[in-house]
C-alpha cells in the first residue's frame, strides 16, 4: 500500500490519535479546521522524502464540539473524539497513533506511523532489503504485504516509497504539516 493510500487509510476511517510533545499542549488550539500544505516521510527518525512527492493528496481535518471531520481529496469520514493528557482518541475500529509534534493556534504538525509493536526477540518473515543500516522483512498475504524492521524489542512497520524498486527507499512514518 502506498503512503498516500496509507494517509486517505488511516484518515478516513478516523482511527485514534496520540499527540505527545515535550512541552504542554493547549487542548482549545485542536478545535477548528486544518489544512495541509506540506509533507514529510520519515525512517528511522530522519526525513527521506519531502514536498509534493511525500504529501500527494490534500488532507483537511476538523475537530468540533467532539467530532473530528476528515476529508481527504474529497473523501470523507467523522467519528467521535476525546483529547486528555496531549493525546487524541477517535473512537472508531482501528487503533492508530498521531503523534503532535507541534500546536499553536494556527500551526500542527502531526507525526502518524506506520505502527511499532513489541515482539520479544527475533527476527522472523523473509529478508527484502537492507535500508539505511536496517534490514526489512516481510510477509504476505492475501489481503497485503506487511513489511517492517526491527528496533531493539519493537517491530516497526514500514513500507517503500516505490512497490515496484526497494532501492527507492523505505518509510516508517508520515509526517503532516497543517495550518488553521
Amino acid at each position: 500500500m502506498n503512503h498516500k493510500l496509507y494517509l486517505l487509510a488511516i484518515l478516513i476511517c478516523n482511527c485514534m490519535f496520540a499527540s505527545c510533545v515535550k512541552e504542554e499542549i493547549d487542548s482549545a488550539n485542536l478545535e477548528g479546521t486544518w489544512r495541509s500544505y506540506k509533507g514529510e516521510l520519515l525512517f528511522d527518525g530522519s526525513v527521506v522524502l519531502s514536498g509534493a512527492d511525500a504529501l500527494e493528496t490534500s488532507a483537511v481535518l476538523s475537530f468540533s464540539n467532539g467530532i473530528l471531520t476528515t476529508s481527504i481529496d474529497g473523501e470523507g469520514g467523522r467519528a467521535p473524539y476525546t483529547f486528555s493528557n496531549g493525546v487524541i482518541s477517535v473512537h472508531s475500529i482501528i487503533p492508530v497513533q498521531f503523534f503532535v509534534i507541534e500546536l499553536t493556534s494556527s500551526n500542527l504538525i502531526i507525526d502518524i506511523p506506520r505502527g511499532i509493536i513489541s515482539f520479544g526477540s527475533g527476527d522472523w518473515g523473509e529478508l527484502v532489503a537492507t535500508y539505511k543500516g536496517r534490514k526489512i522483512y516481510r510477509s504476505e498475504s492475501d489481503i497485503i504485504d506487511e513489511y517492517w524492521y526491527t528496533s531493539g524489542s519493537k517491530m516497526v512497520y514500514c513500507e517503500p516509497i516505490n512497490e515496484e524498486n526497494y532501492e527507492d527507499g523505505w518509510m516508517d512514518t508520515m509526517r503532516i504539516y497543517l495550518k488553521k
